[in-house]
């Protein structure tokens, strides 16, 4: 459904305007996705940001929103680009290309008309030639020591300390896991939503360097993470992958690393349905040593899933004649229940 961009008498030109213009290009290129049907997918996706309305959404193109959450917006630019079938370094480049035209609109949305800026120029946006640059604002800033990103954003009012966390989190050069256990122990939603941004991944290429990020996670004591559990945190967003992330499965196996298989195969659990389930169980069960790996994710079900979806899953599984594998579950899940009866009580 194509929505019109607002007249020049209700958004004059300037940043507001441009950053508009940015988006009625991303909803052409996506095919003019329907509002109601944009919201849904966003919302089904496991490695996006945040979540959007179709209200919103209507309001922001027709004008009568700016959108003072970055998050959300980031959902809908990247759902758009998802669409739009862009390979994953031009989609990077071009939400970061948004991201500084929102800034620029944030800031001034009535401003005077300035230059497009381009994603190389992110977070280093000129001041405008006729003012006089003060002290630097966040956006500006050059790569700052963790300890001093915390302190910095400990002052901040929530929105402005998420953006500015994330604006140094994407700074060249920055290693994210200092500064995500830094986080942990003073603004710990900040830490897990850091950790979920560096499992988003459409590309298998991007395996080795998750499998080195949970090996790094791993050599961190458990009370540096406060209770959370910072493998999940990265693994969640993968399993929205087309490819179920069985590359990195084959690759946790390669490496010996089972706390991090562990870790993957409950998010599966956990986050599935019992068809997609049994596609993945299938897939495992086609590599080299698949009978230990099968077990071990029939366990991570067992103890996961819930009861009605796992027993739906064993259904399934003898429905595509994986007999084996069906009885495993139904053991495993017998198992499971008479662990979680109190003692003396009756069978």
């Amino acid at each position: 459904m194509k929505i019109p961009m607002p007249d020049e008498t209700l958004i004059p030109n300037g940043p507001y305007r441009r950053l508009l213009a940015a988006l009625h290009q991303l909803h052409e290129a996506a095919g003019w996705p329907g509002l109601q049907r944009t919201s849904k997918a966003i919302r089904a996706r496991h490695d996006l940001p945040d979540t959007i309305s179709h209200e919103a959404i209507s309001k922001i193109l027709r004008g009568k929103v700016l959108p003072q959450q970055w998050h959300k917006l980031e959902s809908l630019i990247r759902q758009y680009l998802t669409w739009s079938v862009h390979k994953r370094e031009d989609l990077e480049t071009e939400v970061l290309r948004i991201h500084q035209l929102w800034q620029y609109a944030v800031t001034d949305p009535g401003g005077h008309d300035q230059e497009q800026p381009s994603a190389k120029t992110h977070s280093r946006a000129a001041a405008p030639a006729d003012v006089e640059p003060t002290e630097k604002d966040h956006s500006e800033q050059d790569l700052l020591p963790p300890e001093d990103v915390v302190r910095q954003a400990a002052v901040l009012p929530r929105e402005q300390a998420s953006d500015f966390i994330s604006d140094q989190a994407l700074r060249p050069d920055r290693d994210l896991l200092p500064l995500i256990v830094l986080l942990m122990e003073n603004i710990p939603s900040e830490g897990i939503r850091l950790l979920q941004q560096a499992g988003i991944s459409h590309d298998a290429a991007d395996n080795e360097r998750l499998a080195d990020f949970a090996a790094r996670i791993q050599e961190y004591p458990a009370s540096a993470w406060h209770d959370e559990e910072p493998l999940h945190a990265l693994f969640r967003p993968l399993f929205g992958r087309s490819d179920y992330g069985i590359g990195l499965v084959n690759l946790l196996l390669k490496r010996q690393n089972t706390a991090a298989l562990h870790a993957y195969f409950e998010i599966v659990a956990r986050r599935t349905d019992p068809g997609t389930a049994a596609d993945f169980l299938v897939d495992l069960s086609k590599r080299r040593g698949a009978p230990s790996t099968v077990e071990t994710f029939l366990g991570a079900v067992a103890g996961q899933m819930p009861r009605p979806l796992a027993h739906g899953l064993a259904v399934e599984l003898g429905r595509r004649k994986r007999y084996k594998e069906a009885n495993r579950l139904h053991e495993l899940l017998a198992a499971a229940n008479e662990d979680s009866r109190p003692p003396g009580t009756a069978v």
